[in-house]
């Protein structure tokens, strides 16, 4: 099915039928206008059935579109609380793979990058890095998805736990290590969403050392403990 393109006062939408498959927000600015982060339409435009054409309807009253089911995008779990606004910018297909084998979402892991959110995501569309995280956060609060919920990551290093896991990247260098104010907003709310959504036992979100020998989330707690208390105070 051709896809299209459609605006509204506060989205970009690529539509396919009467759903939509990616979305990307509108940014108030403080003199009333808006601004529009382009990067995840430029993959639009890579599809083998890239938009050919587009509808404005900027100023006209109604409903938002819909989420196509099974994109990843849908809001509301059990308690129906909905997803946060997220920019869906795609991983290269050889990162992640297509399905989870059967095996249910029970776990959210806690990352942090080491380098700049574009080196992120470059590398997590880069077709030889074998590398990918279903979110990153950037420091000023943005929320990237990479990843659909339901596809398997590839971010633990540990199959059994990338087959039952959502990875949640947390932009940090060693030259700005911690949350800033709005990432750990943005942190809060997109992780209680996936606990919702998902009936995760908070029990189950746990940082990457605590899955694999590494760091990480060293940049962003130090410490295990910290992190648990973190958990404690916000979930």
């Amino acid at each position: 099915m051709a896809t299209w393109i459609k605006e509204t006062d506060s989205a970009i939408y690529l539509m396919e039928g009467g759903y939509y498959l990616e979305r990307i927000f509108k940014k108030p600015r403080a003199n009333g206008e808006k601004e529009l982060n382009i990067r995840p339409m430029h993959e639009w435009f890579k599809r083998a059935d890239a938009p050919g054409g587009m509808v404005v309807a900027v100023g006209v009253p109604g409903p938002e579109p819909q989420p196509k089911p099974g994109t990843g995008h849908e809001g509301g779990g059990s308690g129906g609380m909905p997803k946060p606004q997220v920019t869906f910018i795609p991983a290269h297909p050889s990162n992640y793979r297509a399905r989870r084998e059967g095996f249910k979402i029970n776990t959210i892991v806690f990352h942090n990058t080491v380098a700049p959110v574009q080196s992120a995501i470059n590398t997590f569309q880069s077709s030889t890095s074998q590398v990918s995280a279903h979110y990153i956060i950037d420091r000023s609060g943005e929320i990237i998805q990479m990843v659909q919920d339901d596809y398997c990551a590839f971010h633990a290093g540990n199959k059994d736990v990338n087959d039952r896991s959502i990875g949640v990247e947390h932009e940090a260098t060693p030259a700005q290590k911690g949350f800033t104010p709005a990432q750990e907003k943005s942190s809060i709310t997109l992780i209680r969403f996936l606990l919702d959504a998902y009936g995760i036992p908070k029990a189950n979100l746990v940082t990457h050392r605590s899955v694999r020998a590494t760091q990480c989330p060293s940049l962003i707690f130090g410490t295990d403990s910290e992190f648990q208390q973190w958990v404690m105070r916000n979930f």
